[in-house]
């Protein structure tokens, strides 16, 4: 009983984690997740080869610091 209790209490048999992250990796497309602060949450593997960083490194990080190039509205 305390096993099955844990199961669902912890979530273990939810499959969204997994989907999501198989998702993302075999996406062509470059995805970054921001949270509400504008850090990144999330990086696919297209996204690492365009922005020439690795997820690792990225995540974490203001956009505003890891993204320089893409933004548009900055200046200098």
């Amino acid at each position: 009983m305390a096993v099955v209790w844990g199961l669902f209490r912890f979530r273990l048999l939810d499959v969204v984690p997994i989907a999501h992250s198989a998702l993302l990796d075999s996406m062509d497309n470059a995805v970054i997740v921001l949270d509400r602060q504008g850090r990144i949450v999330d990086v696919n593997p297209a996204a690492e080869r365009l922005i020439a960083l690795r997820a690792a490194e990225a995540i974490g990080q203001p956009a505003a610091d890891a993204l320089p190039a893409v933004q548009p509205w900055r200046s200098g």
